[in-house]
C-alpha cells in the first residue's frame, strides 16, 4: 500500500507548529512603557513565569537538587500556576498591565531569602491585585 506524501506531511507540519508556538514568548512591551490596555492572561502568565524564573536563576534555585531542575521546568511550573491563577473566571477583563508591571518589579527586587522575602511579591501579584 502506497501512502500519499501529503498524508505524512500535514501531521508533521502541525506537530512542528504546535511545538514552535509553545516555545515562543509573547512580544515584549518596551521597558518603562505602561499600557492602559489590559493584557490577555496567557501573555501575563508568560511574563510572570519569566520573571519568577529569572529571580530563581539569580538566587541559584535552578539546577541539580534545587527548587527547579532546569529553566524549562521552572517556566512550566510557574507558567502553569500563573495560567491557573489568571484564568478567565478570575480575570474576565484581562490583566491590568500597570499592576502587572508592579508585580514584576516586586519579583525582581525580592530578596533570595530571609524574613519577609516574598511578602511584597505576594501582595503585588495577587490575582485580585492584577485583575481589574
Amino acid at each position: 500500500m502506497r501512502v500519499h506524501p501529503l498524508a505524512l506531511a500535514i501531521p508533521i507540519a502541525c506537530a512542528v507548529n504546535v511545538v514552535a508556538c509553545s516555545q515562543n514568548p509573547p512580544p515584549q512591551q518596551p521597558s518603562g512603557v505602561a499600557s492602559t490596555q489590559p493584557l490577555d492572561t496567557d501573555t501575563a502568565a508568560w511574563r510572570l513565569a519569566a520573571a519568577e524564573c529569572k529571580h530563581a536563576s539569580a538566587c541559584n534555585d535552578i539546577g541539580g537538587n534545587r527548587s527547579y531542575a532546569t529553566t524549562d521546568a521552572c517556566m512550566a511550573k510557574n507558567r502553569g500556576d500563573a495560567q491557573n491563577n489568571l484564568r478567565a473566571a478570575n480575570c474576565p477583563r484581562g490583566v491590568d498591565s500597570a499592576r502587572l508591571e508592579s508585580c514584576l518589579s516586586s519579583v525582581a527586587s525580592e530578596a533570595c531569602s530571609g524574613i519577609g522575602s516574598g511578602f511584597n511579591r505576594f501582595m503585588a501579584c495577587r490575582t485580585s491585585e492584577v485583575c481589574p
